[in-house]
C-alpha cells in the first residue's frame, strides 16, 4: 500500500489487533482485519518506511517485535505472509469480482494490482472525474430522520470511471494478451449531521466501544442512466446488480440486501459475525433504524433528482430524445422499485417506508403527457 506510512498510533494498534480502530467515523467497522492473517500464516511481517514490525510464537503465546529497518523503497506499506500450508492460485474470475467490489465504496483506494512470479494478472483502477455535483434537495423533503438522529445537510455526486484490465492465465508466459473493460456510473453521497443526545450517546459508547460519529455519510452507486440495451454491465454486476437486488456495505459487502437494485454503503451496526444488521439489541436496533430510514429518504432525493433532470431535458424534446428519455425514466424507475429484502424484510420495509414518508408531494411520473 503506498498510501501515509504507519504512524505510532498505527503500529500500536496493529499490535493490539482485536481492539479496533478507535476513530468515530469507523463506527461499526470492528477491527479484526489483521487478526485473520494468522487463519493463514504464523509469523507475518510488517514494513512501513523505515519501521517494521515482526510477530512470532513462543509456545503458545504470541509476541511482536517492532524497530527500524534498513528498507531499499520506504514508500510502501507491505504485508509479508509466509503461507502455513501451499495454495493454489484463486479462480481469476471470482477474486476479480471480490476485489472490484470491494474498490466500490472506497475513500482513498484507486487501484489494486495483482501479481503473480512477476506477472501481473489484474489492474483494477477507479477514477473520480471531474468536480462533484452538489444536488438542490427539495423543499417538501423532511431532512431529519423520524427520531431526529440525523439530518441531511447535503448530497452531492460524482461521476466514476471503473476500469479492469486482466490477463489470462493461460497467457501468462506468452504474449501478455489482456482483456480490458469499463465502465461509467455515479456515487452519490449523502453527508449527515449526527445529533443523538447524551445518555444514548453514552450507551452507544459502553455496547460498541466508540462514540457515535459527529458526522457521517451515506453512499449509493447510481448507473449513468441510457438507453436500456446500454444496462447489461456483466463484469460488473457486483457493483451495478440491475435487475437483482444490491446489498448494505458496512466498508465490505453484507449479505443484507437493500431491497432494490442499487449498492449503499452506511455505517449501520452490525451483529457479531458481521454479515446482518443488529435489531436484537434495543439500542442498536433503533439507531440502525433511523440510518436505514435515511437511505429511503436519500433514495428519494435521488430520483426527484434524476426525474427533475428528465423534466429539464423533456421540455426541450424532439421526436428521438422523448424516446431516449421514455427509457431512462423506465430505467429510474426500476431501480427504485422495491421488492422483499433478504436475509431481514425489515430492512427492505424501513427504507421503502421511508421513501414515501420522508416527503410531502406526490412522486415524480413521467408520462404521454410530461
Amino acid at each position: 500500500n503506498n498510501g501515509m506510512n504507519f504512524r505510532e498510533q498505527d503500529w500500536d494498534r496493529l499490535k493490539k489487533i482485536a481492539e479496533g480502530n478507535p476513530d468515530e467515523q469507523k463506527i461499526g467497522a470492528f477491527g479484526v482485519g489483521f487478526y485473520s492473517v494468522f487463519s493463514v500464516c504464523e509469523e507475518p511481517f510488517v514494513s512501513s518506511g523505515n519501521s517494521g514490525m515482526a510477530f512470532y510464537w513462543q509456545g503458545d503465546q504470541l509476541y511482536v517485535r517492532h524497530g527500524p529497518i534498513k528498507n531499499s523503497d520506504s514508500t510502501w506499506t507491505t504485508f509479508l505472509m509466509d503461507m502455513r500450508n501451499p495454495s493454489k492460485l484463486p479462480n481469476l474470475d471470482e477474486f476479480c469480482r471480490f476485489l472490484k467490489t470491494s474498490l466500490g465504496f472506497t475513500t482513498n483506494l484507486r487501484q489494486i494490482l495483482v501479481y503473480f512470479n512477476e506477472n501481473e494478472l489484474l489492474n483494477i483502477s477507479k477514477e473520480i472525474i471531474g468536480h462533484p455535483r452538489s444536488i438542490k434537495i427539495n423543499s417538501n423533503i423532511n431532512r431529519e430522520s423520524p427520531e431526529k438522529f440525523f439530518k441531511l445537510e447535503s448530497v452531492n455526486i460524482h461521476n466514476v470511471k471503473f476500469e479492469i484490465i486482466t490477463t489470462p492465465r493461460t497467457v501468462l508466459y506468452r504474449n501478455h494478451e489482456r482483456k480490458r473493460a469499463s465502465v461509467c456510473f455515479q456515487i452519490a453521497s449523502g453527508n449527515l449531521k449526527v445529533q443523538i443526545q447524551r445518555k444514548f450517546s453514552s450507551e452507544m459508547e459502553r455496547l460498541t466501544k466508540k462514540k457515535p460519529p459527529s458526522k457521517t455519510t451515506i453512499q449509493a452507486i447510481l448507473p449513468k442512466y441510457s438507453r436500456s440495451t446500454d444496462m447489461k454491465f456483466d463484469v460488473f454486476k457486483d457493483l451495478l446488480p440491475y435487475p437483482e437486488q444490491g446489498n448494505i456495505f458496512i466498508g465490505f459487502r453484507t449479505h443484507q440486501t437493500t431491497s432494490y437494485s442499487l449498492n449503499f454503503a452506511a455505517r449501520v451496526i452490525p451483529t457479531v459475525e458481521r454479515e446482518s444488521i443488529d435489531f436484537s439489541e434495543k439500542t442498536l436496533s433503533v439507531y440502525n433504524t433511523e440510518m436505514l430510514c435515511y437511505i429511503g429518504a436519500l433514495c428519494r432525493v435521488l430520483y426527484e433528482d434524476e426525474m427533475n433532470q428528465i423534466l429539464q431535458l423533456y421540455q426541450h424534446k424532439s421526436g428521438d430524445n422523448q424516446l431516449m428519455l421514455e427509457e431512462c425514466s423506465v430505467c429510474i424507475l426500476n431501480h427504485f422499485t422495491f421488492a422483499q429484502s433478504t436475509p431481514d424484510v425489515k430492512v427492505g420495509n424501513i427504507i421503502e417506508s421511508q421513501f414515501y414518508r420522508c416527503c410531502s408531494s406526490q412522486l415524480s411520473i413521467l408520462s404521454t403527457h410530461g
